[in-house]
């Protein structure tokens, strides 16, 4: 994948979660918006704030997490 569309997801404002599609098939959920990305290397905490390396060439696809309707927090106001 082109370093370009990989910094144009990570440095999107505001950040959204983001799951990277690897080439052996595996997906890594990032939800931390701290990102070092190279020309040679890809560097992310994963859920758990442990460290992430990718290749870019390992990334085969990139796309912010969706969140579905269950998952977005509701506000509650309180009636007076």
């Amino acid at each position: 994948m082109k370093i370009s569309q990989i910094r144009e997801l990570v440095h999107a404002r505001p950040f959204q979660p983001i799951v990277f599609h690897l080439d052996d098939g595996k997906k890594q959920l990032i939800k931390d918006p701290q990102f070092i990305v190279t020309k040679a290397m890809v560097a992310a905490l994963d859920n758990k704030g442990l460290p992430v390396f990718m290749t870019p060439e390992s990334i085969v696809d990139i796309k912010p997490l969706r969140q579905t309707k269950g998952s977005r927090r509701k506000r509650v106001i309180a009636k007076r």
